[in-house]
């Protein structure tokens, strides 16, 4: 786990880390990259990244969870509002499409699923409005659905990005309401 920081400071330190970890990504396998070779790169001691963090997988955590939360912040999608969703999943798109650089250094160290992963450890059933379904009124149901929609939707991202963006950020938003709003049976 990492240290959740309280100044600007260390939280710059932090993200320091995570952004040599993924230029790192880049030119490396990730099984290869040190934590001395991050601190070296920091500028830093091996004293200060454990300051911060317990190991180097926290490192990539952070990184993901920091791309997380910047999109989550503020960010709703309306799916009972069909103008504001189709501006929210084309936001949520655009979004993706521009932290290419995260996407591609996930899938060349074949570590896409900690994307998934960490998705599913953020609480975001709270960022996703649904409609005032029945089936939605029930907790359980509600966050298994959601859990559902959002591991379909990020699984959507990484097949787009694996395929090179072969289809624009309209098309993407197509498709993505198309499975979004369709039973599986219809689609």
């Amino acid at each position: 786990m990492y240290l959740h920081c309280t100044t600007e400071e260390a939280a710059r330190r932090q993200r320091q880390f995570a952004y040599l970890l993924l230029e790192s990504m880049h030119t490396q396998p990730y099984a290869e990259i040190t934590i001395g070779s991050l601190c070296k790169a920091a500028g830093t001691s091996r004293t200060a990244f454990y300051h911060y963090f317990e190991c180097k997988d926290d490192v990539l955590d952070l990184l993901i969870d920091d791309a997380l939360l910047n999109y989550y912040s503020g960010q709703l999608i309306q799916i009972n509002d069909p103008e504001s969703y189709r501006k929210g999943i084309l936001h949520f798109l655009q979004y993706w499409f521009d932290r290419k650089q995260l996407l591609d250094a996930l899938q060349k160290n074949r570590m896409e699923s900690k994307l998934l992963e960490r998705c599913r450890n953020h609480n975001i059933r709270y960022h996703i409005h649904a409609s005032h379904d029945a089936l939605l009124k029930n907790e359980d149901n509600r966050a298994q659905i959601i859990t559902f929609a959002v591991n379909g939707l990020f699984s959507l991202i990484l097949d787009w990005h694996h395929n090179g963006y072969s289809q624009t950020i309209e098309q993407m938003a197509d498709t993505v309401e198309r499975v979004m709003l369709s039973p599986l049976l219809s689609i």
